[in-house]
């Protein structure tokens, strides 16, 4: 990976920036890390792939204080988006193909009814960020502070690539810049910028670059799909069922310990390897916003998560996905989170209804994840005449976060590692040994991960569309602002004339800070609490504080009641406090218990149901 590309692609002797400094990827032992060289002292270390995307890009943790320089995908036209979909259907069969000559292009184009020219430059746009929005078409004349590469010196490096770097002789990539440079003085062009050079090589399919360089037997090892039983699922991230549930434990509140209801959770897994790629656990009804934040977790490397929910482990399962399939449910036919999937090139299925063998591998997960919070204080059973005697809501005595925890120390260091009759292996080895390879077969090669996570977080987001006033904006009661907003306050539609309404994108699991969409500039600017001496929140917390302050009578529950409602939870902390320390002394030692039962050898270890 060069440091100019959108998307963490690993490769050996991929170049990538971590630690401050750049490093040749040599070798590739795991799916959570590679061995690399230092280039400038020539010490090798180990790199996790976390490590690797914190050096390419900003966190994706929200908030975020920095302007994110690119436009929302909400800004975008449906003929705008209509129309990038249209030219990525047309390229899709070329992005990746291995040799890729001109006489391919040249088919393409004629049976499109483009150029060929025009071909190679949506694939060069494409493969420079591996994101939809990429296609989109672009205004006329050129872009403010945008510069043009000339078509000599492109025609140059082409012919250099073509020439000296992709032949037997494998010569380096520093070598063919050497060259290229010389070449345009020679001609009296004005040599290229290195940065700009090593931007074609990176755009070279892996597989045609081991090929034409003389690497047949490798390309073909790597790159040749692997037999699956479920259709597509040839490879792990091929086929990703994602489903949710209502799950059958009562949570209580974080201070008070009063029950607060049954929480839903919306599940990722990867039917290759059986591995759960991402989960999200809520208050909040199932649906597109949680799909979302799944997926989000589910592309994303899971280590900043684990260190957050205090599970020790690993889960090594991150990358892009082929195909996400999703239930047939009305919230998922939206054209909000399927812009999202296309921007990735995520392939969206919806499951037919009455056809429950399309989300089998799920569904025996979540029955599975069902059997276990049954296990639990406060489980509801999965049926009134199971629970008779018993009551969930006086025995509940789990948080949101608690049960969040103990279902990541459940994936982790119990699901993965149990022995799964399907595959007739253990899930985390089933992902290592196809990623990496075994004595057998050779690995297919570290997924690809966008490098730019803090625009994959925000493009998952939900949103609402609001209009700017003096004060700012709106949202869920809570007033926000920002100086970024005062040339907007007052601001009218150019088609309708009526009050211009921009994407405002939310996080629900952190409130104090919402992220506004201005098309005019093509950025996306955090905008934080008006009041910025207030807590941080989550959506479900605001909603529960409005429902008490309405329930308190009152005639206008406003930001102030909203927040004075927080605060009398807040106050109950210490009241609660006893409960709380032996409540969790039970807690942890079920999750004790777990965890014991997960470094058993896997011969040993009893699988974790009732």
């Amino acid at each position: 990976m060069t440091l100019a590309q959108h998307t963490l692609s690993l490769d050996i002797d991929s170049i990538v920036s971590c630690r401050g400094r750049d490093w040749r990827v040599t070798h590739i032992p795991a799916s959570d890390h590679v061995l690399a060289e230092d280039l400038e002292t020539g010490s090798r270390d180990r790199l996790t792939i976390q490590e690797i995307l914190d050096g390419a890009s900003p966190s994706p943790d929200v908030p975020q204080t920095e302007v994110v320089e690119r436009p929302d995908l909400s800004d975008f036209t449906e003929e705008q988006w209509a129309e990038a979909t249209r030219r990525y259907k047309i390229i899709e069969s070329l992005v990746d193909k291995e040799d890729l000559s001109r006489s391919d292009v040249a088919a393409m184009a004629k049976r499109s009814g483009a150029s060929t020219s025009t071909l190679y430059r949506w694939l060069g746009d494409y493969r420079t960020t591996r994101q939809i929005s990429a296609l989109i078409p672009a205004r006329r004349g050129p872009k403010k502070g945008t510069k043009r590469l000339d078509q000599n010196a492109e025609l140059v490096i082409r012919t250099v690539i073509e020439d000296t770097f992709l032949t037997k002789q494998r010569r380096k990539a520093s070598t063919a810049i050497v060259e290229i440079r010389k070449r345009c003085r020679s001609a009296g062009i004005t040599p290229p910028p290195e940065s700009t050079i090593r931007r074609r090589f990176a755009e070279i399919p892996a597989a045609a670059l081991l090929r034409r360089r003389g690497h047949n037997e490798e390309a073909a090892n790597r790159f040749r799909p692997i037999i699956g039983h479920f259709p597509g699922a040839d490879q792990p991230l091929a086929v990703v069922q994602m489903d949710h549930t209502k799950l059958d434990v009562i949570v209580v509140d974080d201070t008070t310990r009063r029950p607060l209801g049954r929480p839903y959770i919306t599940v990722a897994l990867d039917v290759y390897s059986r591995m759960v790629l991402g989960f999200y656990v809520s208050m909040e009804a199932a649906g597109a916003m949680a799909a979302g934040l799944c997926l989000t977790m589910a592309i994303l490397p899971k280590d900043r998560f684990l260190d957050a929910v205090g599970v020790s482990g690993k889960w090594p399962a991150s990358g892009l996905m082929r195909s996400v399939h999703l239930d047939n449910a009305k919230e998922f036919r939206g054209n909000v989170l399927k812009r999202a999937f296309d921007e990735y090139a995520i392939d969206l299925k919806l499951r037919p209804a009455k056809t429950p063998h399309f989300g089998g591998h799920i569904e025996r997960f979540m029955g599975r994840l069902a059997n276990l919070m049954h296990t639990l204080p406060g489980t509801t059973f999965s049926s009134p005449s199971k629970r008779k005697g018993y009551d969930a809501e006086k025995e509940a005595t789990l948080t949101l976060g608690e049960v969040e925890r103990f279902i990541t120390e459940f994936i982790v260091n119990v699901y993965h590692r149990d022995f799964h009759d399907g595959i007739q292996m253990t899930p985390i080895d089933r992902w290592t040994s196809a990623i990496a390879g075994d004595d057998l077969t050779p690995g297919i090669g570290l997924p690809r991960i966008p490098a730019d996570a803090r625009k994959l977080a925000i493009d998952f987001l939900p949103f609402e569309e609001r209009t700017i006033q003096k004060y700012g904006l709106v949202l869920e009661g809570i007033h926000y602002y920002h100086e970024v907003l005062s040339p907007l306050i007052g601001s009218q539609d150019p088609v309708t004339g009526k009050p211009r309404k921009y994407v405002v994108r939310y996080d629900p699991r952190d409130m104090s800070q919402v992220y506004l969409s201005d098309p005019d500039t093509a950025s996306t600017h955090p905008i934080p609490y008006r009041d910025t001496s207030r807590p941080k929140a989550s959506l479900w917390s605001i909603r529960q504080a409005t429902a008490e302050a309405r329930r308190r009578g009152l005639a206008t529950v406003d930001e102030d009641a909203i927040f004075a409602a927080l605060d009398r939870q807040d106050a109950l902390v210490a009241e609660a406090a006893a409960t709380t320390k032996d409540v969790r002394k039970t807690f942890q030692r079920r999750v004790t218990t777990v965890k014991r039962r997960a470094i058993l050898p896997p011969d040993r270890r009893p699988i974790l149901t009732p």
